[in-house]
Order: structure tokens, then C-alpha cells, then sequence
């Protein structure tokens, strides 16, 4: 089974962005690559939002899955602590936005430290000056 390197949010946002920008869809620019990653960052809300609809899946979902497990999983994509105690509502207990631009931003450290130059000499990004 494959597994996504980035969170659900980020893809989704980026997803966002791509449609408003790119001329394949709703936008204008014919190579928007560049500029989805410029912006993307700015779909996090709605990105948000769109998962926070799916907490419930609707009768055909769960007619094949495991409901629970389903959301678990959306929790977690939102920022839910993975092990919630037993008979806890999930959809109750979502964690407040700006923990979720903390993850999102965490992932993208993630990313950036998983392509950096490991010749590049370290650096102290939270030294003083």
C-alpha cells in the first residue's frame, strides 16, 4: 500500500491551488507549477474544511469500510491524536486550526530537511542574533 510523504492537508490545498491556477482547470496559467507552490499554502483553510465534511462517511463508504476506522483516519489527517480512548466521538474532538498550520508546516520541514544537501555545512535556525 502506498503512503503519501506529505499530509492530506497539503495535498489538498495544493490541489486547490492547482485548479484556480493552472489552465488545465479554472485557471490561466499554462505551466503553474511554480505558482502552486507559491500559494498553495493559502488553501489550507478550505483544505481544512474539506476534510473536517468527509469526518462522516455516507452510506456507500460504509457499506465497504470499517466506519470507525474511516474516522480515525480523518481525524488524524486533522490533527486527532491517533489513540483516542475507547467510545470517544471522534468527529467531537478535533484539534483546534492552529495546530493543524503547525503540522502542515512540520511536514514541510520534514520534506525540506528529506531534500537538503547533505554536504551543506548545519545550520542553527533558532539561534539569536
Amino acid at each position: 500500500m502506498d503512503v503519501a510523504a506529505t499530509s492530506a492537508i497539503e495535498r489538498i490545498a495544493r490541489v486547490l491551488a492547482g485548479n484556480q491556477l493552472s489552465a488545465n482547470a479554472e485557471g490561466s496559467e499554462v505551466h503553474a507549477s511554480l505558482s502552486v507552490e507559491m500559494e498553495w499554502e493559502s488553501h489550507i483553510e478550505t483544505a481544512i474544511a474539506i476534510l473536517k465534511t468527509l469526518r462522516e462517511p455516507d452510506a456507500d463508504m460504509a457499506a465497504v469500510g470499517d466506519v470507525a476506522n474511516w474516522q480515525r483516519m480523518i481525524a488524524a489527517a486533522i490533527g486527532e491524536p491517533r489513540e483516542l480512548a475507547d467510545g470517544v466521538d471522534v468527529v467531537d474532538e478535533i484539534a483546534p486550526e492552529h495546530e493543524l498550520v503547525d503540522r502542515t508546516e512540520h511536514d514541510m520541514q520534514r520534506k525540506a530537511e528529506a531534500n537538503a544537501n547533505p554536504l551543506a555545512p548545519p545550520t542553527n535556525n533558532g539561534a539569536g542574533s
